[in-house]
């Protein structure tokens, strides 16, 4: 047990000291280099990690647009992206197939509109979450969740009676659709 004890310290401390050395390569990088590197498939875990924390927004829009953002630190970037002050990473996190449904619930209640259109458009939203944009203020979050292929019916009914005449229209003939179908 001891063994297991040293080894995994040993696996910190290497984490630790390669996460380091990443701090410190990008520090010497300029804007453009910083965004090569987020734009890259092959960086690693540990440059992006670092790259995720980068002052400069447009970095940060490309790291949550990288293929292995959501193994980074297991998924602490993730998260660290969905609160991030931009909504254009949080936007570039909503349009993401593979982020958690803790994520999309988080992003679902977020105060920008433009990302909850963004979760309001995903196939794999909770009904809790259908049911919470229904009821959004924004028209334009309803209007796009009446095109999302998995809305409920009772949904649609929900939004024919809703205050806004754009979305009531929509709905009313999403449902129509549905209804020929």
């Amino acid at each position: 047990m001891a063994d297991l004890y040293k080894i995994m310290n040993d696996i910190v401390k290497m984490k630790e000291k390669l996460y380091e050395e990443a701090k410190n390569y990008i520090a010497t990088l300029t804007v453009e280099q910083k965004l090569e590197l987020a734009k890259d498939p092959n960086t690693s875990v540990f440059d992006l990690e670092v790259l995720g924390e980068d002052p400069n927004a447009e970095i940060r829009i490309e790291v949550a647009k990288h293929p292995k953002m959501p193994y980074v630190e297991g998924g602490e970037l993730e998260k660290r992206l969905a609160n991030d002050q931009d909504p254009r990473v949080k936007i570039e996190i909503a349009k993401r197939s593979d982020i958690s449904p803790t994520t999309v619930e988080q992003l679902a209640n977020d105060q920008d509109p433009r990302v909850k259109i963004e979760i309001a458009k995903r196939s794999d939203l909770f009904p809790s979450t259908i049911d919470q944009l229904t009821n959004d203020q924004n028209p334009e979050v309803k209007l796009a969740l009446i095109e999302n292929p998995g809305i409920f019916r009772e949904n649609l009914e929900q939004l024919t009676n809703d205050q806004n005449p754009e979305v009531r229209a929509a709905a009313r003939k999403r449902l129509n659709e549905i209804l020929r179908h």
